[in-house]
């Protein structure tokens, strides 16, 4: 795939793309469907982390997990007491691979019928017009950098005995017993994924809970079914180090408040954050700023020191977090920008986020704190356990809950926290209503289709 079907391109192209994610590659195709010479560079595999190893293979495995989960709660209740509702691994990642496999022939496909020129290889910037890739020069007018992000290197001993999330999307079979390393996302997705399938879990964290940017009590009611069910979570406790043993798995250690404990398990997985992938691009030699959060940006993702070039996704240190739809808006910015749009900003708020674990967790807005913070009296919180709810119960929710703040003066809504099920799609519709400034009272006024998970909307408010 490294040969271009399009024609060899010019000495010097208008625009130079590193990176075949969703934001370079939509970039690139809409930059040379509108007559522009472009070449994008690729690395490694042409179509990024979310559709290759982040949000669309994990909702494959989190997918799965979630209905051999429920159709095992409705035992005795839909289906038979005796059923068999064992997640079927080998299945689920045959499937995973039925999405993953296609896409780097698809996504190569595409940018060619646009016209974009391709080249597989590390780039390296030589000059601020200047590239070098696999022996070849490009020179360029303008330049985009789209190179995501990777996994963060974990600081301590034995770290080359661990698996990163990457590999753990592509495990054959799962082991008797896994830990993962890291509270966030990817540690409490795929953490529930393993404990719906049989594994013994646990998930060591640093900080004082899971999921630090969700609502406090949400992820604690969270953090509590999960131990119900059998999940270990070890908060405030600080990876030391991680020995093979003798007799098969490791042993990690880890600190905390009261001393040193040693952890076991088949399996370690650290999942302890991830970090701009743009080591080898040499992004001095072309006179571009960048900080351990990525290449240093405005609020139209153009750098901060060489105007001529952008940085998008992943790799930009644009304030916000790294996600599929902000790496999305930030290529839309861009690519309004090249179109002659020179006023062109990001519009990244109100901006919903969802953690897939079972049951999944979900936010938009201000949480109760920063809302009071910045309003002070003039807050109006309500939140609610829904899991007796005739429409969550329809759907075996063991847990459901609301938190909604809203200004007490003008019912503005400020902010929607939602634990329990298709709290993901849910919060869709509060990130809708704070994006056209409706109120509480216009929520409440709305007719939904009936009998709806949606249609609860109403009582949150």
């Amino acid at each position: 795939m490294t040969a271009s079907p399009v024609p060899a391109s010019p000495a010097t192209v208008d625009l130079l793309v590193l990176g075949s994610g969703s934001a370079g590659a939509g970039i690139a195709k809409k930059a040379a469907k509108a007559g522009r010479s472009v070449v994008l560079v690729e690395p490694g595999q042409y179509g990024g982390t979310c559709a290759l190893a982040g949000c669309n293979p994990k909702k494959v495995l989190v997918r799965a997990a979630e209905l051999a989960d429920l159709a095992s709660r409705m035992r005795g209740q839909y289906l038979e007491k005796d059923a068999d509702t064992q997640l079927d691994w080998k299945a689920v990642q045959a499937f995973r691979r039925s999405f993953v496999e296609p896409i780097p022939a698809s996504t190569l496909e595409s940018l060619h019928e646009a016209g974009v020129h391709t080249q597989v290889g590390q780039p390296r910037l030589t000059g601020p017009h200047e590239c070098e890739v696999a022996g070849s020069r490009i020179a360029f007018e303008r330049l985009v950098i789209a190179t995501g992000a990777k996994p963060l290197p974990p600081p301590f001993e034995g770290a080359d005995l661990t698996i990163d999330s990457d590999q753990f999307l592509r495990l054959p079979s799962l082991p008797a017993s896994i830990l993962f390393l890291g509270g966030g996302y990817i540690s409490a997705e795929f953490a529930h994924v393993c404990l719906i399938a049989g594994c013994e879990t646990a998930i060591v964290e640093r900080g004082p809970r899971l999921l630090e940017h969700f609502d406090r009590d949400l992820v604690l009611r969270l953090e509590a079914h999960s131990r119900e069910r059998g999940m270990k979570i070890y908060a405030d406790s600080d990876v030391q180090g991680v020995r093979r043993r003798q007799s098969g798995g490791y042993d990690v250690t880890v600190a905390t408040a009261s001393g040193d404990r040693t952890l076991t398990a088949d399996l370690v997985v650290q999942a302890l954050g991830r970090v701009p992938n743009l080591d080898g691009l040499k992004l001095d030699a072309a006179g571009i700023s960048s900080s351990e959060k990525g290449v240093s940006v405005d609020q139209q993702c153009r750098s901060t020191s060489q105007r001529h070039v952008w940085a998008v996704g992943d790799c930009a240190d644009h304030g916000y977090p790294m996600l599929t739809p902000v790496a999305n808006e930030t290529s839309r910015c861009v690519s309004r920008q090249l179109d002659g749009e020179s006023d062109a900003e990001l519009d990244i708020e109100p901006l919903p986020t969802a953690a897939f674990t079972l049951p999944p967790i979900a936010s938009v807005g201000l949480t109760e704190e920063e809302a009071r913070e910045r309003y002070g009296d003039d807050v109006r919180v309500r939140s609610e356990a829904m899991e007796s709810w005739t429409t969550f119960r329809k759907v075996g929710a063991e847990v459901a809950t609301y938190k909604t703040i809203q200004r007490e003066s003008d019912r503005r809504l400020l902010g929607a926290h939602l634990l329990g099920p298709e709290a993901p799609e849910l919060i869709n519709l509060f990130a809708l209503a704070m994006k056209l400034k409706a109120t509480g009272r216009d929520l409440k006024s709305l007719l939904f289709a009936y009998p709806t998970l949606a249609s609860e909307v109403r009582a949150m408010v």
